[in-house]
């Protein structure tokens, strides 16, 4: 299947492959052999229940463009529980939602789901340049790098990044970008793949592009 250009009815399989990850990661925490944790889903569980449990959407160019466009006027980061067209969802961008110039990838797909007062939103990547770059670093010669590469991907696409987004209150995009600019314990992410402070946050400026894109398509 080709990522460049997902279509309408490329969503069921690429829900599918992102169900299979999800049930692939539980069963690797049940084995004690260590289940991805990707911010904002901490929580195998909550990953595999809200991919089962998503309402599918579609987003063609135009309305990409557009929400994007509107995205990059929003002040503040103002999800609202009214505001969401479906507590839980998985969506795919025909094109891209960010307008990048620093990504690793191309996100082309986001699931979100409602956990109390937050939204956890999961964005995945366009695999083709993302997975050259997780080929491309790390000691390729380790027995355990294949597995490493392995279970960052979902089918043809990538697990890109997560967030935890506040719901009911009018936050500073900042602070959102701030939810996966550190890690667990506050400290400043690491440099996973070695490009540089100023690389990393190009790559955070971007990310947050692709929330308020998301944002401007709830509002």
């Amino acid at each position: 299947m080709a990522t460049t250009h997902l279509r309408a009815c490329d969503v069921p399989e690429v829900r599918q492959d992102l169900l299979q990850w999800a049930d692939e990661n539980v069963e690797r925490g049940r084995r004690g052999s260590g289940a991805v944790q990707v911010n904002g889903f901490t929580d195998p569980f909550l990953m595999q229940t809200a991919v089962r449990g998503a309402e599918q959407f579609f987003v063609n160019d135009r309305m990409t463009w557009l929400a994007r466009t509107t995205g990059e006027e929003l002040p503040v980061c103002a999800f609202d529980v009214e505001d969401l067209s479906e507590p839980i969802g998985f969506l795919i961008w025909s094109d891209d939602p960010s307008a990048h110039t620093t990504t690793l990838g191309r996100p082309r797909a986001v699931l979100w789901c409602r956990a109390g007062m937050t939204l956890r939103v999961l964005v995945l990547d366009d695999a083709g340049p993302y997975r050259r770059v997780l080929e491309g670093v790390g000691n390729r010669a380790d027995p355990t790098w294949a597995s490493q590469v392995g279970v960052s991907l979902a089918g043809d696409l990538a697990i890109g990044f997560g967030a935890t987004i506040p719901l009911n209150t009018e936050t500073d995009w900042d602070e959102v970008k701030h939810t996966w600019a550190v890690d667990r314990h506050g400290r400043p992410a690491k440099d996973l793949y070695g490009v540089g402070a100023d690389r990393v946050n190009g790559i955070n400026e971007d990310q947050l592009r692709v929330i308020r894109t998301l944002w401007a398509l709830c509002c």
